[in-house]
């Protein structure tokens, strides 16, 4: 059957979104007038999705399949795309809901590409209510309201800041390049980023569209910072080491001025990468120090989220660079602890 569309959306255990993905979509595809083919790729950990799905009435344009694989994230997206019977491919998550004309966004998008290697990136918001209740969410929200002058420009998106989550491209451009998802690394903060470097390094383009999202993540600030320490770990110690001879020995100028111009832009992140590289041997004086900075660095960290949990209902105590120096502490402190952080570390604590 031909589709207008093809939807790709990892699946992990959350029904009632997956209920709500398709509510939206399928009222999209009507209004629109486009055959959609809705694909959840799960790891056999669905409750009733097919049954909640099959009760909605009045059912539009949209074709519902499901498929069962590893719970890896990258290997759901891959296999996913490989099933896909459109040319055009939306990638999204199981926890964003589509905002109205994401479908008629993407699909205009997609349209314009023709055969150009680019990879179109959406906006994502976060819930109204969370963002009025709390400084918590209106700080992660505004972390990627400050990209909106580039959505509505159009620019090129710097790697870092991929959109993956939100996502759309030409199937064929993406499989004749031999661009897919990392599968070789299981670990929180590591595919968006390799898949952003990989396109990059296929002379694609990262460019931003206006199709919208709203993110139904309710995560605390607790596991936020685990995410991020998270996050932080990976990159010093998994992937910039594994993509170390991009970063510094390309011999391919165009395409090392486009990775080394995003990596200006995250100056604390790539220093402590190569300061990983270079004093892996660390001698005792090196050990001190590392100390002292994880020390201070956790004092610090500590003593900020004690004052923003205090004033987090306080709308007019909300300071959006106190929220980033917490960040910066935290990818700090990641560098110098010891413990290993990894998937399975954020899902057991």
């Amino acid at each position: 059957m031909n589709y207008d569309i093809s939807i790709i959306v990892p699946f992990h255990k959350r029904d009632d979104y997956g209920r709500n993905i398709f509510e939206k979509i399928n009222y999209q595809s009507k209004k629109e007038n486009l055959k959609i083919e809705l694909i959840f790729v799960d790891s056999k950990s669905r409750k009733g999705l097919e049954e909640n799905i099959s009760k909605i009435n009045n059912l539009g344009d949209t074709d519902v399949k499901i498929y069962d694989t590893e719970d890896y994230v990258s290997k759901k997206r891959n296999i996913g795309i490989s099933k896909a019977n459109s040319e055009n491919i939306i990638i999204m998550d199981d926890d964003c809901i589509p905002c109205e004309n994401f479908l008629k966004n993407h699909y205009s998008s997609l349209l314009d590409l023709k055969n150009e290697k680019q990879l179109m990136c959406g906006i994502i918001k976060y819930d109204h209510n969370l963002k009025n209740k709390s400084n918590y969410f209106r700080f992660r929200d505004e972390g990627h309201r400050k990209f909106d002058k580039f959505y509505k420009l159009s620019k090129n998106l710097n790697f870092h800041n991929i959109v993956v989550m939100n996502m759309s491209f030409k199937k064929k451009t993406f499989q004749e390049n031999n661009l897919k998802f990392n599968e070789e690394f299981n670990t929180y903060g590591f595919e968006d980023l390799q898949f952003g470097i990989d396109a990059l390094s296929k002379d694609f383009q990262i460019k931003t569209n206006s199709a919208e999202v709203i993110h139904q993540d309710s995560t605390p600030l607790p596991i936020f910072k685990k995410k991020i320490n998270s996050f932080a770990k990976t990159y010093f110690f998994l992937f910039y080491p594994y993509n170390k001879n991009r970063f510094e020995n390309n011999n391919d100028k165009q395409k090392y001025d486009v990775i080394s111009s995003d990596l200006k832009e995250y100056k604390t992140l790539i220093f402590l990468s190569k300061l990983n590289i270079k004093y892996k041997n660390k001698n005792i004086f090196m050990k001190n120090l590392y100390n002292f900075i994880y020390f201070l660095s956790g004092s610090i960290s500590f003593i900020l989220t004690i004052i923003l949990t205090l004033t987090d209902k306080l709308k007019f105590l909300y300071s959006y660079r106190l929220y980033k120096t917490l960040v910066h502490m935290i990818i700090i402190n990641s560098f110098f602890g010891k413990e290993e952080i990894n998937k399975e570390w954020l899902e057991l604590n």
